[in-house]
C-alpha cells in the first residue's frame, strides 16, 4: 500500500479538516529545509507528531492524550545532534 493510501484510511481524514492537513504538509517542509540549512551549525532542527491524539480536533479519539502527546515534545528537546543521524 502506498503512503498516500495509507494517510487517505487515517481516521483524521475522514473528517478533511483541509487547513488542518495543509498546515501540517508545511511545517513537515519547513522542518526539512531549516534542517538543511542549519545542517552544518550546532542546531537541531525537529519536528515531533505524537499521532492521532485525544483532542477537541479528534472528538476525543485517539490513541493518547493531549498531556502524553506533550511528553514527547519535551522528550525531543533533551536530544544532542547525532552526526550519523544528520540528513545526507
Amino acid at each position: 500500500m502506498s503512503a498516500l493510501q495509507e494517510s487517505l484510511s487515517s481516521p483524521c481524514y475522514s473528517g478533511r479538516p483541509i487547513g488542518y492537513n495543509a498546515s501540517k504538509a508545511a511545517l513537515n517542509m519547513l522542518t526539512v529545509q531549516l534542517a538543511e540549512e542549519l545542517r552544518d551549525t550546532p542546531h537541531v532542527i525537529n519536528s515531533v507528531s505524537s499521532g492521532y491524539v485525544k483532542t477537541d480536533l479528534t472528538g476525543h479519539n485517539g490513541f493518547m492524550t493531549a498531556e502524553e502527546g506533550a511528553r514527547l515534545r519535551s522528550n525531543m528537546r533533551c536530544w544532542e545532534k547525532v552526526p550519523s543521524l544528520a540528513t545526507s
